[in-house]
């Protein structure tokens, strides 16, 4: 079989086995279970690669499987960690950067000069925000649905944070845009979603809350 994988890229291996008491996989396998009559694993090879395995029965003849793993050079994965919402890029080479919404683990910043190989130069990620209620504080998960460019100034970005309202960071290119620092934070009614920003106002989707205009 041949699967194709972008650069830094991962693909799952199965293999299943009849009447065979056990299997043996060579370099470059190196996942124990790989040892299984059946099974799976998982490899990230950094170029095209073959992968053989080979299952013994009590006296027949050894049978064996091949898979070919092509890495297309010209595709590239960048692993999130949760689930990646939306993603928005500034400036182009040898400056741009793509600013990514995270669900769980906040805004990444990736310098994507070299598109096949991103690499994580900054985030932003507050963990937690404080809600006030008609019941008083409420401390809530910080949970990133979308991200905005100002279109004017490209150095201000919004932040849809779901139950943390809309929140406004601003980059900072000198540092290398390692951490943005918070310029204000919106507590809406309901769980912000989405904004655009259109001239002076922004157009905040907020679930149950409805549509806001918000005068920036």
């Amino acid at each position: 079989s041949q699967e194709t994988i972008a650069a830094g890229g991962e693909v799952v291996l199965n293999w299943t086995s009849t009447d065979a008491e056990r299997c043996v996989a060579t370099e470059p396998w190196t996942d124990e279970a790989v040892e299984l009559t059946s099974g799976s694993a998982t490899v990230s090879p950094i170029e095209a690669t073959f992968y053989t395995i080979e299952c013994f029965g009590l006296h027949e003849t050894p049978g064996s499987a091949d898979a070919f793993v092509f890495v297309d050079p010209n595709r590239a994965v960048y692993n999130t960690g949760s689930w990646a919402e939306d993603v928005e890029v500034r400036g182009e080479a040898p400056n741009a950067i793509a600013l990514v919404a995270t669900y769980e683990d906040g805004l990444k910043i990736l310098n994507v000069n070299t598109v096949e190989n991103p690499v994580e130069v900054g985030s932003f990620d507050p963990v937690r925000c404080t809600n006030e209620t008609p019941f008083g504080s409420d401390t809530m998960d910080f949970i990133l649905e979308d991200v905005e460019i100002d279109p004017i100034d490209p150095d201000l970005v919004y932040l849809s944070a779901g139950p943390c309202g809309l929140w406004t960071v601003r980059l900072d290119e000198a540092s290398g845009f390692a951490q943005p620092t918070v310029v204000s934070i919106l507590d809406t009614e309901g769980w912000t979603e989405h904004v655009t920003i259109s001239g002076n106002y922004a157009y905040v989707s907020d679930y149950r809350g409805g549509v806001l205009v918000v005068d920036m």
